[in-house]
């Protein structure tokens, strides 16, 4: 083994059979505990090493998404119980289908490896199968904060433009299950004010009842 400077894809790639064995064996035994601190298992590729999950949906922007280690493949797969945070890894109860994410271990763009609402992670590590233990931390969130207030934004004209006319609305009413029943036929915003501070929008066409 030579000591020259090389990157580590070129050193790696020209070790012999031999001495790759030695160097996961030394790593193995560890018999002068240099290795414990780093060690780890499994279940730790299934933790982000930054961001976090939201509590509520929607939730407060900017919103730094949890983001997972590269250089592995992912399978982000839909999965189907009631997990307002990712299950634990130990969990294996929920049920799960097709992928609906993968990500490469070539990905170079990191922030494109994170948990989407509703799936489970599989990593592709041996022995690896989507429909296999590896498949874990279902993270299925149809949870949203109070909706304390908001508005209804009436577009006068019938169309997008500054014509129009604002009625705040107080929790009573915009949480009335036949607010938008109520409303005469139009074009319509409907403001969502929510407990943790954010808004929703949603435009409406309303036609005749």
């Amino acid at each position: 083994m030579a000591y020259s400077p090389a990157s580590p894809s070129l050193f790696f790639k020209n070790l012999t059979s031999g001495q790759q064995v030695r160097m996961r064996e030394a790593v193995a035994d560890d018999i002068y505990g240099e290795f414990t601190a780093a060690a780890t298992n499994l279940a730790s590729l299934y933790e982000p090493y930054r961001g976090s999950y939201p509590e509520y949906y929607p939730h407060p922007l900017p919103w730094e998404y949890p983001l997972f280690q590269p250089g592995f493949n992912y399978s982000f797969v839909d999965c189907c119980c009631d997990y307002q945070q990712p299950s634990v890894y130990e969990d294996t109860s929920f049920t799960y289908g097709s992928s609906v994410l993968n990500i490469s271990k070539f990905e170079t763009d990191y922030s494109l490896i994170t948990h989407p609402n509703h799936t489970a992670i599989c990593i592709d590590i041996p022995p690896c199968s989507i429909n296999g233990q590896s498949t874990r931390r279902c993270y299925d969130n149809y949870y949203t904060p109070p909706v304390i207030g908001g508005a209804v934004v009436t577009f006068n004209d019938g169309v997008f433009n500054t014509n129009v006319t604002i009625t705040p609305q107080d929790s009573t009413s915009i949480n009335n299950p036949r607010f938008i029943d109520n409303l005469q036929p139009g074009l319509y915003n409907i403001i969502e004010d929510y407990q943790n501070g954010t808004n929703q929008e949603t435009v409406i066409l309303k036609e005749i009842n």
